[in-house]
């Protein structure tokens, strides 16, 4: 069996939510109940609250009404019921749909050149943890219109992370990047949230970097394409929880690094898991035992 040997390890801990940890609790971020209607698709958004230094992952299936949900946080659609509270606040958005010619500069290098005069860009952590360890610092006088997806993406988020704003609203990450490379993008998106004390959004398909990004979830449910349903932020574990079954898949986790591991469907595990309705483990420890 191939192997890919890490430089460095990439740790899975048992995260408790800002909510729960701070005291007194710190809101961040209200928004109220909206509804927004587009193109004969409705969503519905419940209210919600962030916190200091969090962040929350955007779940859900394809054409649910995620990136509608960003879109309306970012200041891009209007709500046809309810309002939106982020008027007047420096948003950082990186889209779901990225294009090399939407940005001002042609190199990589000037780019960077040019970030790196002023905020976040400009510090040292900036440079170690974000643009270093994407691998932005390689790409040089590479063109911006000759970047691959993976290299895009990368440099997309590397932008976004890299403006010095109030909410970040990142759109699938991990899109077009190597499997082992997006656990990298996701740590840098958690640095700048310990370090910026904000809120960061991130929609992601990639259930192990949701796991490994998020403090809180936001599910989406509904019928694709037609209407969606947006859930008040809720814990890690309730939130994977409900967003598991409705796909039937069982997550289990390694007794040594805490890591998500997907269960063969129809296996002891699968099946036990399913039959507690428990879908996604937290612990090691709270795992049945295998036959």
């Amino acid at each position: 069996e191939n192997m890919r040997i890490r430089n460095e390890k990439i740790s899975f801990y048992f995260r408790v939510s800002p909510s729960e940890i701070i005291e007194p609790k710190r809101p961040y971020l209200y928004w109220p109940h909206m509804v927004k209607n587009l193109d004969g698709f409705r969503l519905v958004v419940d209210e919600g609250t962030s916190y200091v230094g969090e962040i929350i992952g955007v779940l859900g299936p394809n054409a649910i009404g995620k990136t509608t949900f960003i879109r309306l946080l970012a200041g891009e659609l209007k709500p046809d019921e309810g309002y939106v509270t982020t008027e007047g606040l420096k948003i950082s958005y990186k889209p779901q749909y990225i294009r090399a010619e939407t940005y001002p500069w042609t190199t990589v290098e000037e780019a960077l050149k040019e970030l790196r005069k002023e905020g976040m860009a400009s510090t040292e952590w900036f440079e170690t943890d974000v643009i270093r360890k994407l691998g932005l610092h390689k790409l040089g006088d590479k063109e911006i219109t000759s970047l691959s997806g993976g290299e895009l993406q990368k440099f997309a988020v590397t932008v976004a992370l890299a403006r010095e704003a109030d909410l970040y609203l990142i759109d699938e990450p991990s899109a077009f990047i190597d499997v082992e490379e997006r656990l990298t993008v996701a740590k840098a998106i958690r640095k700048v949230a310990e370090v910026r004390k904000t809120t960061i959004f991130v929609v992601d398909h990639d259930l192990l970097v949701a796991d490994y990004i998020s403090d809180r979830v936001m599910v989406f449910e509904g019928v694709p394409g037609r209407e969606g349903h947006a859930r008040s932020p809720a814990d890690l574990r309730t939130g994977m929880n409900k967003f598991l079954e409705s796909v039937q898949v069982t997550f289990r986790r390694d007794p040594r690094t805490y890591r998500p591991r997907i269960n063969k469907p129809g296996s002891y595990l699968d099946r036990q898991q399913k039959m507690l309705r428990e879908y996604y483990y937290v612990k090691p420890a709270q795992q049945p035992a295998e036959e």
